[in-house]
């Protein structure tokens, strides 16, 4: 019931209100947002729960949906804003919130050309190896190139490079553990524990 009442008031919100009133409210919203560091051995949490991030982006994801080809050229930049800033405040393990992110990411661009697309991917790829989110990157990758198929081809030469120096920053990792026993150092939100990037299932 509860999570059927909260699924009606999404829709609601998405019927009644335009981007321009929802979005400076959400991104308000993400201003406040705080992580906590619970301590030493852990990881660090979010007081806006991962939970939240899901259904705050399932929503926008809805409004993108609605939008016409003209409104996702009118907000597409505030929507990218908002992800990034949502992003951020996300840990940097997988988490089904980051998914949510992506997925409202991957919904706007599909609406763009791809004059006004490839501004914006370039801009994420930056961002995200400058903050250390490869693993939101890559995901936003596989996404993309199975909604556009070939004619995402062009856009991996922006993103190779990196993937493979996580390759072979991997391989030596690997090698590297399989020749100590007792090294149990990890790199959280890069792979490396075995975390898979992808949300468990569909909205």
């Amino acid at each position: 019931p509860e999570l059927a009442a909260i699924t009606e008031m999404n829709l609601l919100i998405c019927q009644k209100h335009e981007p321009r009133i929802l979005l400076p409210i959400l991104n308000n919203m993400i201003d406040q947002a705080k992580v906590e560091t619970m301590n030493e051995e852990k990881s660090s949490t979010l007081s806006w729960t991962d939970a939240a991030v899901t259904r705050t982006f399932d929503t926008v994801t809805m409004v993108v949906e609605r939008m016409s080809t003209k409104d996702a050229r009118i907000y597409h930049k505030d929507i990218h804003n908002v992800c990034l800033k949502a992003c951020s405040k996300t840990i940097k393990s997988w988490s089904d919130g980051r998914d949510s992110i992506v997925e409202c990411l991957v919904t706007v661009m599909l609406k763009l050309s791809e004059r006004r697309m490839k501004p914006m991917f370039l801009n994420i790829v930056n961002w995200s190896i400058e903050n250390k989110r490869h693993l939101f990157l890559y995901s936003l990758v596989i996404s993309l190139s199975d909604k556009l198929k070939s004619i995402f081809t062009p856009f991996y030469e922006y993103v190779l490079t990196h993937v493979t120096n996580d390759m072979t920053r991997f391989l030596v990792y690997q090698q590297n553990t399989n020749g100590t026993d007792d090294d149990s150092s990890s790199d959280e939100g890069d792979g490396r524990n075995g975390e898979q990037g992808g949300r468990s299932g569909k909205r």
